[in-house]
C-alpha cells in the first residue's frame, strides 16, 4: 500500500539484508492495513487506498491528510508527519518488539542480550517512536474532525499511547 522495507531509514532505520527485507515486508503486510483502519476507519481507509494508485492520493482532501502538516487547534499547534510516517512508526514498533531489537549507536538495530536469564528492557527507544506516530495519527484525526464535511466516512478509533 504505502510503505516498503526501504522506507525504514533515518529515525526508523532497520537493517536491510535479504532476510530482514522479507521479514519486514511480512510485518508491513500484517500491520499496515489494521493501523490505517485504526486511524481512519475501514471505509475511509479503502477510499484512500483506491485513490492512491500511484503511491499517494490524487484527491486534494486525501492528500492533505496524507502529507505532513501543522494545525493550530485549541491554543496549541499539532504536527502530523503524514500517514506514511504514522504507518512507519507502528510497523517499526511491532517489528522491534517481536524481534527484541534495540537501536544501535551507529544506526540500525542490534539484538538485545539476555544475561543470567534476565530480560533487558528493550522498550524505551521503540516506544518513543510509536508514541510519536500516535501524535501524528492524532493530528490527522484532529484535522479530520475539524473538517468532517470533507471526510464523512471517517470512523477512526481513539489512538492510545504505549507507556
Amino acid at each position: 500500500m504505502f510503505i516498503v522495507p526501504t522506507d525504514f531509514t533515518g529515525f526508523y532505520q532497520l537493517a536491510l539484508n535479504q532476510y530482514a527485507v522479507d521479514q519486514i515486508q511480512g510485518f508491513i503486510d500484517e500491520f499496515e492495513r489494521p493501523a490505517l483502519n485504526d486511524l481512519l476507519g475501514a471505509e475511509l481507509s479503502q477510499i484512500l487506498i483506491d485513490d492512491s494508485g500511484s503511491g499517494e492520493p490524487v484527491d486534494e482532501d486525501l492528500l492533505k491528510i496524507f502529507n505532513p502538516f501543522d494545525l493550530d487547534l485549541n491554543c496549541e499547534t499539532v504536527h502530523s508527519g503524514g500517514i506514511k510516517k504514522y504507518l512507519l512508526g507502528i510497523v517499526f514498533y511491532k517489528f522491534v518488539h517481536t524481534n527484541r531489537l534495540k537501536p544501535s549507536i551507529n544506526g540500525g538495530l542490534a539484538k538485545r542480550k539476555v544475561e543470567a536469564s534476565e530480560i533487558v528492557n528493550y522498550r524505551p527507544e521503540s516506544t518513543s517512536r510509536y508514541n510519536q506516530s500516535i501524535d501524528t495519527g492524532r493530528a490527522i484525526q484532529a484535522y479530520i474532525m475539524e473538517n468532517m464535511d470533507k471526510y464523512e466516512s471517517f470512523k477512526g478509533k481513539r489512538l492510545l499511547y504505549n507507556h
